[in-house]
């Protein structure tokens, strides 16, 4: 499944070589995140939201950020609770306004947008733990975000799609009330050391996210630690139970075989599962709309998905 390079995959790679874009793992922790705040420069100007707030939110140890994206306050919407990617010690809720603002409008949902703990200064299974507590938070207590819900829905991409669908386990595992449905784009859902799927190898060069990146963000998650279901999760035995669940696959992304098996799964365990795959996408897509085109139709498939539950 080889996929060629899209122009605007091409400008973004010339653009890349030409400022002369370290890997992050080159870079260390403190440089990468700086240059991962830079993702703002390649997203398209900023979309009005009628109400943008931050809140306090419960979390694993005291309480967490987020921000909030109501487009029709008076009204009752969805309400979608992200975790954003960065490989579990990258990123935040900054990087993220800009997708959050288009997803609030494409989907007229309200969006809240968690600020998760960090690796290496909190690593697994903190980040985790932060998602959960919100979770249980808002689901408990939607008017904590300022929400009416009309359904409920948890979405995360990458390392946050990792995070989401944890999450979700962890909720069916301990009988709690479910979300509704989960959205996961491109999700890291196996280890990158014992990945042998051929996208992990087809890929392990691409644009925006290289195997090696992706083993050195996984290594800092876990500190050392062995990597349990709860991160490894195509390595859990027990996937029922979910909601239904849109997974998203990038054609040039080192994660896209994993993404792709994790639907299939799903699929095989009765879990009402779509699987969107786009080809010659590169991991990261949805957050550069400013220069990628594939962002914005993620943004309708995944206001549509919502509006067919």
């Amino acid at each position: 499944m080889n996929d060629a390079l899209r122009p605007d995959v091409q400008s973004l790679v010339d653009a890349f070589s030409t400022l002369g874009v370290k890997p992050h793992e080159q870079l260390g922790v403190l440089a990468a995140r700086r240059a991962m705040e830079q993702v703002t420069r390649s997203q398209s100007e900023r979309a009005p939201i009628a109400l943008v707030h931050d809140v306090k939110i419960t979390g694993g140890d005291g309480h967490i950020p987020a921000r909030v994206y109501n487009p029709a306050p008076r009204e009752e919407l969805p309400l979608v609770v992200y975790a954003h990617g960065g490989g579990w010690c990258l990123g935040s809720v900054h990087a993220a306004d800009g997708p959050c603002r288009r997803l609030a409008r494409a989907a007229r949902a309200v969006v809240v947008s968690l600020e998760y703990r960090l690796a290496p200064e909190s690593p697994f299974p903190a980040p985790l733990a932060d998602c959960m507590a919100a979770v249980d938070a808002i689901v408990a207590d939607p008017g904590l975000v300022g929400a009416r819900p009309t359904r409920i829905v948890m979405m995360g991409d990458s390392a946050g799609g990792n995070l989401v669908l944890g999450t979700a386990l962890q909720r069916r595992d301990a009988g709690l009330t479910s979300a509704d449905a989960l959205v996961l784009v491109y999700p890291c859902v196996a280890s990158p050391h014992t990945n042998a799927r051929p996208s992990m190898r087809e890929n392990a060069h691409a644009p925006v996210l290289t195997k090696s990146t992706m083993a050195w963000y996984w290594d800092t998650h876990l500190d050392g630690r062995d990597a349990d279901a709860r991160v490894d999760i195509l390595g859990r035995t027990d996937l029922t139970g979910l909601p239904p669940t849109l997974v998203v696959a990038a054609g040039l992304d080192p994660l896209r075989d994993e993404a792709i098996e994790l639907a299939q799964t799903l699929q095989e365990v009765g879990v009402t599962t779509s699987v969107l795959h786009y080809p010659g996408a590169v991991h990261g897509f949805w957050s550069l709309d400013g220069v990628l085109e594939q962002a914005a139709e993620l943004d309708g498939d995944i206001a549509n998905f919502m509006a067919a539950l």
